[in-house]
């Protein structure tokens, strides 16, 4: 391989490489976003069961002041009946107590009911929120390791932005400016080489076949270029 072309690629390469740090460094907030929204989902599911047991709880605790309201009320109403003398009154309260007792019997059955869902209901909580704080110390572990991610990659881009001027100062500059414009094209991908070898009488980049001649002088150490993407050629 030519020498020129050995500086080239050297250059190349510490490109392509800060082309994926970049783009990993890139990914990193999306990810990070990605692992906050797992927990803010988390957050809600507890949130569901946590409404769904104050709720139970808070039937029970309805129920049980009507319950007592209704038997307040029957008690009040017993005292009044005392005062009564007129038989068909009489007959009128006796049906309204009777009334009442079924209303209380009602409401203690339903009493029964709602604590054996406030009870269940409440058992599901200690689960939920262990879940939940599992979530968080999982999503913060994996946070810290994301910006341990960010440091170690950009100190590793910092370092080859150096290299990379090091080496793009031992290139010929008109041929480092034509590698350049290349790959600062607005249709350029930063991850896909513009210096290419040329395979089986292909360009390396695009895969168009190369004509013969020109797959012999770029072999002999020629400076050429493909005629359909305009990628750098050179023989190995």
């Amino acid at each position: 391989m030519q020498e020129w072309a050995e500086k080239l690629l050297a250059v190349q390469k510490l490109d392509l490489q800060c082309a994926e740090l970049t783009a990993k460094l890139t990914a990193l907030p999306v990810r990070a976003k990605e692992i906050q929204s797992s927990y803010a989902l988390e957050v809600q599911s507890y949130k569901a069961v946590e409404a769904s047991v104050n709720a139970a709880v808070s039937k029970s605790k309805a129920l049980e002041a009507a319950g007592a309201k209704l038997v307040a009320d029957k008690q009040d109403f017993q005292k009044k009946t005392a005062l009564i003398k007129k038989n068909d009154e009489y007959r009128d309260a006796m049906a309204r107590l009777e009334q009442y007792d079924v209303d209380i019997h009602a409401n203690e059955e339903a009493q029964i009911v709602a604590i054996d869902e406030a009870e269940a209901a409440q058992k599901t909580l200690p689960p939920a929120k262990a879940k939940l704080e599992q979530a968080k110390a999982e999503g913060n572990r994996q946070l810290a390791v994301l910006r341990e991610q960010d440091t170690a990659m950009r100190d590793e881009l910092a370092k080859a932005q150096g290299e990379r001027k090091t080496a793009a100062a031992a290139v010929e500059p008109a041929l480092l400016a034509q590698y350049e414009q290349l790959r600062g094209s607005r249709t350029a991908n930063p991850m896909v080489p513009w210096f290419v070898t040329v395979d089986n009488d292909a360009c390396g980049r695009c895969h168009r076949q190369l004509p013969p001649q020109k797959c012999l002088d770029v072999r002999k150490g020629a400076r050429l270029t493909c005629d359909n993407c305009g990628a750098i050629l050179y023989g190995e």
